[in-house]
């Protein structure tokens, strides 16, 4: 009588022991797929946010240091001659920057251009070179349509900011002597990622333009 007690509780705790099924370990298999894939997912889209949160801060601390740089040669400028938009990846504009020797002429060295360089992706700033003949520009010269690439001849480059990937320009009441001229520049910068971070930039005279 006691064996056979002693036989059925063995076989009870054997029975209780026993292993997960098949369909027991399969079952639990998909649902820790599941959970795994969802938790990537999660962590993927979190990722994938972070970075493009930091590409827009990027873009925005750079295009805040072009517009500083670009107000301050533009604030106290006389006028702003030809310009072109950027979609032939050669935009920018001529401008006098001062009539520094108070002669109310407009002479090479008081002018400059700001001017998308699609193969260096900058955009400079040009100013006369040293040894270049220092001519005085008509206002006929200053609005022709090879006033930009006629200066940039005779100019050395200095950027004003790197990494431009295209860059469209806008200017407005550049020839208005009641409202002051607006420059707008579309940037996109190339972020480390390889993504574009587009960004606007805005500067403009402090007066109306003043002719010659």
């Amino acid at each position: 009588m006691t064996m056979s007690l002693k036989k059925r509780t063995t076989s009870q705790m054997n029975t209780r022991r026993r292993g997960f099924t098949l369909v027991e370990l399969t079952l639990g298999l998909l649902v820790t797929t599941f959970v795994a894939g969802a938790v990537g997912a999660f962590l993927l889209a979190v990722s994938r946010c972070w970075n493009g949160t930091a590409n827009v801060q990027n873009g925005a601390i750079r295009a805040s240091q072009f517009t500083a740089r670009l107000a301050q040669r533009l604030q106290d400028a006389k006028r702003i001659g030809y310009w072109r938009d950027g979609s032939a990846n050669n935009g920018g504009f001529i401008f006098w920057q001062g009539d520094t020797n108070a002669d109310g002429e407009m002479q090479a060295s008081e002018m400059g251009v700001v001017q998308f360089n699609a193969v260096d992706q900058t955009v400079d700033l040009c100013t006369l070179a040293g040894g270049a003949p220092d001519n005085v520009w008509t206002t006929a010269d200053f609005k022709d349509s090879a006033a930009i690439d006629n200066f940039v001849a005779h100019a050395s480059f200095t950027p004003l900011i790197r990494g431009v990937k295209t860059a469209m320009l806008t200017v407005t009441n550049e020839q208005s002597e009641t409202v002051a001229p607006t420059v707008s520049w579309v940037l996109a910068f190339r972020q480390t990622d390889g993504s574009l971070s587009p960004q606007t930039c805005v500067a403009g005279m402090r007066a109306p333009a003043t002719p010659p």
